[in-house]
């Protein structure tokens, strides 16, 4: 009889003293890689998935353990790729850039010439501000729709005034 995917799964890890179940089988990028309903996915999410239930969509496994061999779904919480990144190894990277206090072009970061993006991260306005004037001189579509949206923008002003 052929073993089921949780069984599968338990016969690929290997328990440590610190309560990580490393992953022993094949690996990308440090993350285990699990077959299951004829795909290969995260070995973690596969574990969350067959011990505990579904991940929400746009969500991410985050490794409390800091270990990406680990596969226990103790060791596993749901949190947003924000929150994974600010918390993770990649996130050391965004600490990095956190802990700079000027854009690479040498402005300073300040409350007034910074924004957040959307991906958690911030930009320089000034740079932003030069790359959108570069933009408007040397691209004439970008120019034409600039111009357009500005004439609709005036005549809507124009209609609500009158």
């Amino acid at each position: 009889m052929r073993a089921g995917p949780q069984e599968r799964l338990l016969a690929k890890i290997e328990r440590r003293e610190s309560g990580c179940w490393e992953w022993t089988a094949s690996m990308t990028d440090g993350y285990g890689r699990f077959w299951l309903k004829g795909r290969w996915i995260g070995a973690h999410r596969a574990s969350y998935l067959l011990f505990v239930g579904p991940i929400p969509p746009a969500k991410q496994l985050d490794h409390l353990c800091r270990n990406r061999r680990c596969v226990n779904p103790l060791h596993l919480e749901i949190v947003t790729q924000q929150e994974n990144i600010a918390r993770g190894l990649t996130g050391k990277l965004n600490h990095r850039n956190a802990k700079k206090t000027h854009c690479k072009r040498g402005h300073e970061f300040t409350e007034e010439n910074t924004y957040p993006t959307p991906g958690g991260g911030r930009k320089c306005r000034e740079c932003e501000l030069t790359r959108m004037r570069r933009r408007y001189r040397d691209d004439h579509h970008y120019r034409r729709r600039c111009k357009e949206r500005s004439r609709e923008r005036h005549a809507k002003r124009k209609a609500v005034c009158s």
